[in-house]
């Protein structure tokens, strides 16, 4: 079956080219890391935190016990994840990824401070005051 340059039908090949992999950048922990040349333990990390353990695929949990992983290993997951619709932000590259982390953090702490405004608004169940007795 032939296909035009660029496009690829659903069904065919990984959801994530090999390229792109490369490429690619992920958040875990509040940091931004390279799917290729980040440590093991924080892809694997990563990886855990986006998929349970009892929903992996043998083959893939199997590639996470190992002691380490190379790029094909990690592709080879991340293929495999998304097969099984695993859902997972990645990011083209490092930019998109501190975007995207800068994005949360500011929406985070819109929130906090969103959240402290509403509490002082609230009276208090404190006593405020308290009389002396004297016995």
């Amino acid at each position: 079956m032939s296909r035009a340059a660029g496009t690829r039908a659903s069904h065919e090949g990984p959801a994530m080219g090999l390229k792109d992999m490369q490429r690619a950048c992920f958040i875990c922990n509040g940091s931004v890391y390279a799917m290729v040349d980040c440590a093991d333990d924080i892809f694997k990390t990563f990886i855990s935190q986006i998929t349970p353990g009892h929903m992996m695929k043998p083959d893939v949990q199997a590639l996470l016990h190992q002691r380490t992983l190379d790029e094909m290993d990690r592709w080879f997951i991340l293929v495999t994840l998304g097969k099984k619709t695993t859902s997972f932000s990645c990011y083209q590259d490092r930019q998109s990824a501190e975007i995207a982390l800068r994005a949360s953090r500011e929406a985070l702490q819109k929130k906090k401070s969103q959240l402290h405004v509403q509490k002082s608004d609230k009276p208090s169940k404190h006593i405020r005051s308290a009389k002396l007795v004297h016995a």
